[in-house]
């Protein structure tokens, strides 16, 4: 049987449609496309909207009253799916103008009841948007900047088959650093980065673990982060803060109502850059009883946390993407001349060794030379710190991350 032959048999199995006059130029589009009705492939996602089916020079915005409202315009395509709620979906699309809902879905009645990237000055290319179709959503409508020199860009919009969303309705807390502390979201104490009017960050709910929630179903429970602060306690003393291996942070991670179903944890930036940890060389055995290195300090946080919460899941994220220690023609080494990639072996082996779940978040779609000022915007000669856009970039990876731990 010929590859064409097997392709019109799928097809017609899965909807009744002839395709033997399909050109052979276009056999990898329909192999992606059905990819989910041939047996024994380890693809697990299926293209839901087709090249060529997209309806061509609309887009769909969120009108005053909260209604979907369709607009004309060449450089945009657009398409509607039925949904259910709590479905999950990958989107790709392009994202430009800010007159444009990228991603609606509304409820029977037709009112929109969530809406998602709203438009960047700069042309911004999503792959694999991690999306979750939040309560009593019926519909889902997709736009996407379609340029001229880009006139075949299909959005494609992908489900995950037979795997359901175990996030949904969970509890979530995070332990971190300045990249998750948002003033009035941390504890009393704790020193904020982002005050609600700096990098374009004016609101918790662009935070990167807000739209982890949002994308996952989850509920914020307790935000533990500290600018500046480490895991290990080099420098506390000096800079004024906890660290991340004290129990007085790594266990208080709970309400007096709830404890969290899973904890995050991004740390490790400051170790490496700012009067930095020695790595160390714990690799197992008894618990260290100091945390004056990175390693010694990562498996005291560790075992701290599931020493007070037991059931938890665990998931550590890589150190980001930043400029700190270099300029940007050069790769990151500290004072040690440590890379970002030793000590992110030192989080990912004792992952290994604590039976957490890594994710690497190195590799978030832009690196040291792209990302000022469109994702680190803080600083032109040291970009470190993540924009609404980088926020937003990061749920996506570690949303994603989770999604297919």
């Amino acid at each position: 049987m010929s590859i064409l032959t097997a392709l019109q048999k799928i097809n017609e199995k899965s909807t009744g449609k002839d395709i033997s006059s399909i050109p052979t130029t276009r056999i990898a589009d329909v192999l992606e496309a059905f990819a989910d009705a041939i047996p024994n492939t380890n693809i697990k996602t299926v293209n839901l909207v087709q090249r060529g089916t997209l309806e061509k020079k609309t887009y769909y915005k969120v009108t005053d009253d909260n209604k979907v409202q369709k607009t004309a315009y060449d450089t945009y395509s657009s398409c509607v799916i039925d949904v259910s709620e709590g479905e999950r979906y990958y989107i790709d699309l392009l994202e430009r103008s800010t007159a444009v809902n990228y991603i609606i879905c509304t409820n029977a009645a037709g009112e929109v009841i969530n809406s998602e990237l709203t438009g960047t000055t700069s042309t911004t290319t999503h792959k694999n948007y991690a999306y979750t179709i939040p309560a009593n959503g019926v519909k889902l409508y997709v736009s996407t900047f379609t340029p001229t020199d880009a006139k075949d860009f299909a959005i494609k919009i992908k489900t995950v088959a037979g795997q359901a969303n175990k996030f949904a309705g969970k509890k979530l807390s995070v332990l971190g650093d300045s990249y998750s502390a948002f003033a009035g979201a941390i504890p009393s104490g704790n020193a904020a980065y982002y005050t609600g009017s700096n990098l374009d960050v004016t609101d918790v709910s662009q935070m990167w673990f807000e739209g982890v929630c949002d994308k996952l179903g989850m509920e914020r429970l307790v935000v533990n982060a500290w600018s500046g602060s480490k895991v290990s306690n080099i420098d506390a003393d000096t800079q004024n803060f906890t660290p991340m291996s004290d129990t007085s942070r790594c266990q208080a991670l709970h309400t007096s109502a709830a404890d969290p179903d899973v904890i995050i944890i991004w740390a490790g930036a400051n170790d490496f850059t700012k009067a930095n940890a020695a790595i160390g060389s714990y690799n197992g055995g008894e618990i260290p009883t100091t945390n004056d290195t990175f390693s010694n300090a990562y498996a005291v946080m560790l075992s701290s946390i599931q020493t007070r919460y037991p059931n938890a899941e665990i998931y550590c994220c890589s150190l980001p993407t930043m400029v700190r220690t270099k300029g940007i023609t050069k790769t990151e080494l500290n004072s040690e001349s440590k890379s970002v990639a030793d000590y992110n072996d030192v989080i990912r082996r004792l992952c290994d060794i604590f039976s957490c779940t890594y994710i690497n978040v190195s590799s978030v779609g832009f690196n040291r030379k792209s990302a000022y000022p469109v994702y680190l915007s803080d600083n032109a000669t040291t970009p470190t710190h993540p924009n609404a856009d980088g926020q937003m970039l990061y749920a996506e990876k570690i949303a994603k991350a989770m999604l297919n731990s």
